[in-house]
């Protein structure tokens, strides 16, 4: 699994306008990118 904050940075990208994109709940999105929780394998694939 890639350093998602790493990744948002890269891209110019807010943890808001990622979850906006993948149309998830903004609290999963912040769990993998602020508390390090790994994506299901699904969600996995989507980003």
């Amino acid at each position: 699994m890639i350093d998602l904050m790493h990744w948002l940075r890269q891209q110019g990208l807010s943890v808001r306008e990622l979850t906006a994109g993948l149309g998830l709940p903004l609290k999963t999105v912040e769990d993998w990118v602020y508390r390090g929780v790994m994506p299901s394998p699904a969600n996995q694939a989507r980003l």
